[in-house]
């Protein structure tokens, strides 16, 4: 927009759920162009958004001209609430921007077959794992202080789960594979037994967390009822 200096030098986790498109194009135009600039995405949303533990951040400032980070807890992006960051900060683990960043890398491991691709959606994939509760529902943000609303995100498990499906066909390793359908498993049993039809007609999981009008609400969302039932079919075809 005339006179936005914001859009330019913002980076969000979220955009990695568009590499998917990139990659269709490739094949569908022949166009290598389209994977090209699906791969430096991820390379540049990996070293802004990443970190050696596999925590992500879920917005981050940088200059565009050098592509150096600015800072993750930059005024303009926390202050903002059009742009600020969905999270409980600016760079605490908002859950459902975790669950992106596994999707988004293991889907540029399944087109590109890069190791560093594969690592950081193991990375990732695993301080989800970790800071998962008994029932494997996350809280909507993995580091909320003490006090703070520890609603859970089943929208967030649910692309979490799905994800971590592709993440095990394409792991190598048998052991680390069964992990993550492991997770997967026990995500998709929760919402089976507890949150399945409870959406009060609004969708089919209930239990999600989104933003609106700069608000936090709970209810059914969209991508929380899409990515369960692709969990579903991938778990299906698994079995056939």
């Amino acid at each position: 927009e005339p006179g936005d200096t914001l859009l330019g030098r913002r980076l969000s986790i979220e955009s990695m759920m568009d590499l998917e498109l990139l990659y269709w194009a490739s094949e569908a135009t022949g166009n290598k162009a389209y994977t090209l600039q699906a791969s430096r995405h991820a390379l540049f949303t990996m070293r802004c958004l990443v970190s050696d533990d596999g925590r992500i951040l879920h917005m981050a400032d940088f200059n565009p001209k050098t592509g150096e980070i600015q800072g993750e807890k930059t005024d303009v992006l926390a202050n903002n609430k059009k742009y600020s960051p969905k999270g409980y900060s600016p760079s605490s683990v908002w859950a459902l921007g975790q669950a992106w960043a596994i999707h988004g890398f293991t889907t540029a491991y399944r087109h590109e077959s890069q190791t560093l691709f594969l690592n950081a959606a193991q990375r990732v994939a695993q301080y989800f794992i970790e800071h998962l509760p008994e029932d494997g529902i996350p809280p909507w943000d993995f580091e909320l202080p003490p006090g703070e609303n520890g609603q859970k995100d089943t929208s967030a498990a649910a692309v979490a789960a799905a994800s971590l499906i592709k993440l095990a066909r394409a792991t190598p390793t048998e052991s680390e594979a069964r992990r993550y359908r492991d997770a997967a498993y026990k995500i998709i049993k929760s919402l089976n037994s507890d949150y399945f039809g409870k959406a009060g007609g609004q969708g089919i999981i209930g239990g999600g967390m989104y933003n609106e009008g700069g608000s936090r609400k709970v209810g059914a969302t969209a991508w929380g009822d899409y990515y369960y039932i692709e969990a579903l079919l991938l778990l299906k075809d698994r079995k056939t």
